[in-house]
């Protein structure tokens, strides 16, 4: 995967630009005192970065962008050895809020009929870094590991594709699949899980929505997931 090259706004916080890091000539809009915001013209896409981190991420302009900073709408902690660092929603709704996109959090995802996302960055510490594995990063965040199911619930869930991912110091995966509970209807979420042990970080990205609404914006997904970059 690739990088960016330049430092953000001071303390590493996100900076969402409509263009790219060099030659960007724009005014700035402060949003949750975390987020910058710079317009260009009909560029298509706004760019979020944080730069201490050394990673962005390319979503739809029409897509709105939230800075999650502990405000009581994300989901549960994660154990002691884990420090949220950087948290980013993304909602393509009409409506769009940072509670619509926790959707995503449940299992399955509760019903959303837009695309939503998250991507988050973690610093993690003593054992909960040394046992990291493919496994483990996937299940931490998602609830469960896609491609190791129980039998009891492996006809809820279903794999459209699984890449794995090992470049540059990172290890992980990315897995899109599809579930659901008995009754409601398929659910797709498009997840990528990685983690450099040496760097102690642990990145999780998802993006998801009903499967007749996935189905319908795959294009777009594909392109936000395959527009992150972590460069080390």
């Amino acid at each position: 995967m690739g990088w960016a090259d330049e430092q953000a706004a001071a303390g590493g916080r996100a900076r969402v630009t409509m263009t790219r890091r060099r030659g960007l000539v724009a005014a700035a809009l402060g949003l949750g005192g975390a987020l910058v915001l710079a317009s260009c013209g009909a560029n298509k896409y706004t760019y979020i970065d944080n730069g201490k981190e050394n990673t962005y991420i390319r979503v739809p302009s029409a897509w709105k962008v939230f800075n999650v900073d502990g405000d009581g709408v994300r989901p549960a902690a994660l154990p002691d050895s884990v420090e949220t660092v950087w948290h980013v929603a993304f909602d393509a709704s009409a409506k769009p809020s940072v509670k619509h996109t926790t959707a995503i959090d449940a299992l399955p995802p509760t019903s959303i009929d837009k695309p939503v996302g998250q991507l988050q960055i973690y610093n993690v510490q003593g054992s909960f870094n040394q046992e990291l594995s493919l496994t483990t990063a996937r299940s931490t965040v998602l609830g469960i590991d896609p491609l190791g199911v129980p039998d009891d619930v492996k006809d809820l869930v279903e794999i459209v594709s699984y890449t794995p991912i090992a470049r540059d110091g990172l290890q992980g995966s990315r897995v899109v699949y599809n579930l659901h509970n008995e009754g409601d209807p398929w659910q797709t979420v498009d997840a990528t899980t990685l983690f450099d042990q040496s760097r102690n970080r642990f990145y999780v990205l998802r993006i998801g929505c009903t499967s007749s609404c996935f189905k319908d914006n795959q294009n777009a997904i594909s392109q936000i997931a395959t527009s992150w970059k972590v460069v080390r």
